[in-house]
């Protein structure tokens, strides 16, 4: 019955809006990448936007430290639904990471850690919702077995210290190497819906950047707690991800219905 719902849920007009990509990110030269659900597409310095991988249908993406491009392609096709995960390297060659693999990505997670370990959400119906690594050999562990998260947990990312910040509803929570969990914020967004919040990105300093999606703003909320909005989407869009160039300008994934759409934030445009 979950599995009719969310099919449900996925085919209706306006499913792209209801669900829209988070994935962008800067590779090493400053090149930008993200998502419009159909394709990634490649920013480059001076402004140019081609098209990095073409017909995907991905959410979320991230780079290893060799500079590897990761991404899913999720399809309902003949009835079914198939996933495959790609990986784009520097010089451009695209390969499959998973072959088309029959049902939902359950078991594999795109965003990774330093160290080369990948990370993951799994939903089980009636059970928790569990937060996996997997390590660089393969092995599988839970993060925190013994903890009840309140509400449906849908957005993760590392943080450069290993640490892991998850979205739970409305609220941030932040899970050290040891397993701890700690509420970082509460009452992030006006819902505690399943994107409530999107677009987690924790920077070097200590401060997690997370989007108030129903809101339309993007918060920063700092390593002491403290809770501040950093820029504010016009009507119709939607911010759902960012990520800081190394001059501290913003980029920030912006979706309207099944448009989207990237802008450059600079502290000037902040203002």
């Amino acid at each position: 019955m979950k599995r009719f719902w969310l099919l449900l849920f996925l085919l209706l007009p306006g499913a792209a809006w209801a669900h829209p990509g988070w994935g962008i990110v800067l590779d090493r030269q400053g090149n930008v990448y993200y998502t419009d659900l159909e394709n990634v597409w490649r920013i480059d310095a001076a402004g140019r936007k081609t098209i990095a991988v073409a017909h995907v249908h991905t959410h979320e993406l991230a780079f290893d430290q060799a500079g590897n491009l990761y991404g899913e392609d999720s399809r309902y096709e003949s009835g079914k639904w198939r996933h495959r995960l790609w990986k784009r390297s520097p010089t451009g060659q695209i390969s499959d990471v998973r072959p088309w693999t029959d049902g939902f990505r359950e078991d594999y997670g795109i965003v990774r850690d330093t160290a080369g370990a990948t990370y993951f959400l799994h939903h089980v119906e009636g059970q928790n919702n569990q937060v996996y690594q997997r390590t660089p050999s393969g092995q599988l562990r839970r993060l925190v077995p013994h903890y009840t998260f309140p509400y449906i947990v849908n957005q993760l990312a590392v943080a450069p210290d290993n640490s892991v910040y998850v979205a739970s509803g409305g609220e941030l929570l932040r899970i050290d190497t040891k397993g701890n969990v700690r509420t970082v914020a509460r009452h992030l967004a006006p819902t505690n819906g399943r994107h409530a919040l999107m677009g987690i990105w924790p920077d070097v300093r200590g401060n997690v950047y997370v989007a108030d999606l129903e809101g339309r703003r993007y918060l920063r909320v700092r390593a002491n707690g403290k809770v501040e909005t950093l820029f504010q989407s016009p009507k119709p869009w939607q911010p759902t991800g960012i990520v800081q160039a190394a001059n501290g300008s913003f980029w920030v994934l912006e979706y309207a219905g099944a448009q989207a759409r990237v802008r450059h934030i600079t502290e000037s445009a902040r203002q």
